[in-house]
């Protein structure tokens, strides 16, 4: 799957929505996390997927930039 721009229409998962209200790009956030577009696509799109905790920690780490006490559990079940 690839994806280009924005690509987060129709995607309703967590994940997705703070891609959203952070106005971060997949490519954007995969950039910046150090993490492959395809995961951060399938982040947004299967609310099932939970990514391996090397993953999980690239990306909290930047979303905790933002908003410093969100919890892991608010993405993934653990």
């Amino acid at each position: 799957m690839v994806v280009y721009g924005k690509g987060l229409g129709n995607w309703n998962t967590k994940f997705a929505d703070f891609l959203r209200k952070y106005n971060y790009s997949i490519s954007k956030f995969a950039d910046e996390c150090n993490v492959s577009r395809n995961t951060i696509g399938k982040l947004c799109s299967d609310n099932d997927y939970i990514p391996s905790a090397n993953v999980q920690k690239k990306i909290m780490e930047v979303v905790r930039k933002h908003e410093p006490e969100k919890p892991i559990t608010d993405f993934w079940t653990i």
